[in-house]
């Protein structure tokens, strides 16, 4: 069946060793420990860092691939603590996604 939309390739905008893991996941399960290296604010920062959110472009568009952008620290939500009085919200548990559209 032909579709008048093309879906965008993703890739992780991180280390090397994240951006393997990505490319590694769209074609294997992840383990839980590499779910954990995806999540870490060393990794992506969010909780939910693949296979939940993607671009679809009209056809006749070009883009550049969907980037997932790291939310480092501000994936997570921390309670409110002593030296903290007020908790922090994440941001979002999702990776946003980004790309460049040519008209």
């Amino acid at each position: 069946m032909e579709t008048a939309l093309t879906l965008l390739d993703e890739i992780c905008d991180a280390s090397p060793a994240v951006g393997r893991l990505c490319e590694r996941s769209k074609a294997a399960l992840l383990s839980r420990d590499e779910l954990r290296q995806l999540s870490s604010v060393e990794g992506l920062g969010c909780r939910n860092a693949i296979g939940l959110d993607h671009i679809l472009i009209s056809r006749g568009l070009s883009a550049l691939p969907a980037r997932k952008v790291p939310l480092e620290v501000f994936g997570r939500t921390r309670a409110a603590s002593g030296s903290l009085p007020d908790p922090l919200l994440a941001v979002s548990d999702h990776c946003p996604l980004a790309t460049t559209v040519r008209f």
